[in-house]
């Protein structure tokens, strides 16, 4: 699984001999493995010699390495050893090293800086010392030639949370939020990289700052990271957001695995029209506008109009006028005695002298011997021939060329007319 090559503990930078120095000491450097996949966790360990306790923290000066990160992890652990029948107080202090790297890894030698006694008694004095180089191979997992990023962990899980139900309908201008965790053993926050959100047409999409956790115990290190993000409906319709896969290293396995994050789907109602805002200038000079219109009636056209409505009232009321309409009710309702006297006022109206002209002349002359005549009767009466008759000889009278009035009388003084 992890094809390691457990290596000696590498010798200090100084002799055994020299450990006698007051200003002397030793630093040695171990680690596991030769040779790890891009992405997984080589430990290795600096232990600190001193002839007295130590005081203070150490200071590391940890070299920079493109594409690799080393972190110090854990609490150091005191202890003793006895060297050529010396015996030392140790500090070992475990560091974590990863790599994107691919090919030979070289770690340089690096300083350390610390206070420790003499003995047990004593001021603490400052001390110095330096740490072996060493190397590491690192080497690609097959498959992951598509990834830019390698993780490498036997325990990552991701899960993942949505603030709406799947086909959930939202109002325009809603927030739904999606927050993604991923936790994992053996590997570096570092490593855990955002996720890119895959952007949607016409919803805004808002990143939040990542949560991110490391803890180190008893040689184990959790890390965990949490991606937010929001997305906005700036309009309605419906809203598709794609699945994510992420994918990892297992060294236990020694194979790829895959997490697919489902996409979902959403569905937004478009947001009301806001009314147009009132130009309330406009509306000033329109009303102004009426204003004036309706003074220039009221000055000018106002007598105008009441002139003119005298001069129309008088043509309506005119004797001939009200004759013909109260004829056309009498004959409508079969009304002989009204429908008689509204004929008769018509004649005097009209100016007709003598009997009526053809075709009215025989209707009218039935109507008088119904209402006048021996047995007559003014029982139901059908109106309809007269009006229809009266129609075409009042229409005559209208267009000024009515029939020669005829008269019953001979003419006065025949002799003189010759």
């Amino acid at each position: 699984m992890w094809r390691c090559a457990w290596f000696v503990l590498l010798a200090g930078f100084v002799s055994l001999s020299d450990l006698r120095s007051e200003e002397s000491v030793m630093v040695k450097t171990s680690t596991e493995v030769e040779k790890a996949w891009m992405g997984q966790r080589v430990r290795f360990v600096v232990t600190l010699y001193s002839p007295g306790p130590f005081t203070g923290t150490p200071v590391f000066q940890l070299p920079e390495i493109p594409d690799t990160v080393i972190s110090k992890v854990g609490s150091p652990v005191v202890g003793s050893s006895t060297l050529a029948g010396v015996t030392w107080i140790t500090q070992r202090h475990e560091f974590d090293l990863y790599t994107q790297k691919v090919g030979e890894l070289q770690v340089p030698a690096f300083k350390v800086a610390f206070m420790s006694k003499d003995g047990f008694t004593g001021d603490a004095k400052p001390r110095e010392g330096e740490t072996e180089p060493f190397g590491v191979v690192s080497e690609r997992p097959p498959g992951t030639e598509s990834l830019p990023f390698v993780v490498t962990s036997s325990s990552l899980k991701v899960e993942e949370e949505w603030s709406a139900e799947e086909g959930a309908e939202l109002e325009a201008g809603e927030v739904v939020t999606r927050s993604i965790t991923r936790s994992a053993t053996d590997t570096s926050a570092m490593f855990l990289d955002p996720f890119v959100a895959t952007p949607v047409e016409g919803a805004r999409v808002y990143l939040s700052d990542p949560v991110i956790d490391e803890v180190s115990q008893r040689g184990v290190t959790e890390v965990s990271r949490t991606d937010v993000i929001r997305y906005q409906f700036a309009k309605g319709g419906q809203f598709n957001f794609p699945s994510i896969d992420y994918s990892w290293w297992d060294p236990e396995s020694e194979e790829v695995r895959t997490e697919v994050l489902a996409g979902r789907s959403f569905s937004a109602k478009a947001p009301p029209v806001p009314p147009e805002p009132t130009d309330w200038k406009r509306v000033a000079w329109i009303a102004f506008a009426g204003l004036t219109a309706l003074a220039a009636i009221v000055r000018w056209g106002w007598p105008l109009g009441v002139a003119q409505f005298h001069q129309w009232r008088a043509w309506y009321d005119a004797p001939i006028r009200r004759a013909v309409r109260q004829l056309k009710r009498s004959c409508g309702k079969g009304d002989a005695r009204e429908a008689y006297a509204a004929l008769m006022a018509w004649k005097h109206a009209a100016g007709v002298v003598g009997d009526f002209d053809s075709p009215l002349r025989e209707p009218a002359a039935t109507l008088s011997r119904r209402l006048f005549g021996s047995g007559g009767d003014g029982g139901a009466w059908d109106g309809g021939e007269l009006w229809r008759a009266f129609r075409s000889v009042e229409a005559g009278h209208r267009r000024g060329s009515p029939s020669e009035a005829k008269t019953s009388l001979p003419p006065l003084n025949p002799g003189l007319s010759r």
